[in-house]
């Protein structure tokens, strides 16, 4: 057997993305993406970094459906912003991470932007105080979250 048949071959990032369920969420398509070219291999920082953004998620209330007017809007979009930071640290912590880097950036910036969430100034005073506000950042979540489904497991 030739020395390149022995190798385990890893699908590339767009196959892996798709077989998991995130294809919607980073555009993939049947039309060319850069992922397309990429092999998928994470490595064990970028695992390490993964869990510990899982860990993030899933203790969140944001994260949690809850009945209309049960949850805090204000709490659930600060939730939100922390995790811009708590990436961060994750980013620096596991210095070398790609895989978990190029996908956790990608989402923040093109999926998650406050501006995108909200449709208004988050940073206004008085944010969320309206019932209309409150009512908006429910309902432009959601639409966000049709972007990607429910969190995978």
């Amino acid at each position: 057997m030739a020395q390149s048949d022995q190798r385990a071959t890893h699908p590339t990032w767009s196959a892996w993305l798709k077989e998991n369920g995130f294809a919607a969420l980073f555009g993939i398509t049947e039309k060319a993406h850069p992922f397309d070219a990429l092999e998928w291999s994470p490595s064990a920082k970028d695992r390490t970094a993964a869990w510990r953004l899982l860990v993030q998620l899933r203790t969140r209330i944001v994260t949690e459906g809850l009945a209309f007017r049960a949850g805090d809007e204000a709490a659930a979009l600060q939730s939100v912003h922390s995790l811009f930071d708590i990436v961060r640290a994750i980013l620096v912590e596991n210095e070398g991470c790609t895989h978990f880097a190029t996908l956790t950036i990608t989402v923040l910036n093109q999926r998650i932007r406050l501006s995108r969430l909200s449709g208004i100034n988050g940073r206004s005073a008085g944010f969320l105080a309206a019932p209309t506000d409150a009512s908006r950042f429910a309902k432009n979540w959601m639409n966000c979250e049709s972007l990607y489904g429910p969190f995978p497991g």
